[in-house]
């Protein structure tokens, strides 16, 4: 593997932790979470659609301490 793309495999493993932690996430309706505030605190988050398929997101993301 060129020197230049010696970091892809470390970053695969790291990406599909993340992913994994979504699909084991606790759903909560995006509208109840704007009625009682957005969480503050770094974390990994997913948007669906209410009626969307398993794994079907229109944003998935990664929220550290300076925000998104």
């Amino acid at each position: 593997m060129p020197e230049s793309q010696e970091w892809i495999p470390k970053r695969q493993v790291e990406l599909g932790n993340i992913i994994q932690k979504l699909l084991e996430a606790h759903k909560r309706p995006f509208k109840e979470l704007v009625k009682k505030g957005l969480p503050t605190t770094p974390g990994l988050y997913a948007i669906s659609r209410t009626n969307a398929a398993s794994g079907e997101y229109i944003y998935a993301g990664k929220a550290g301490e300076s925000g998104l």
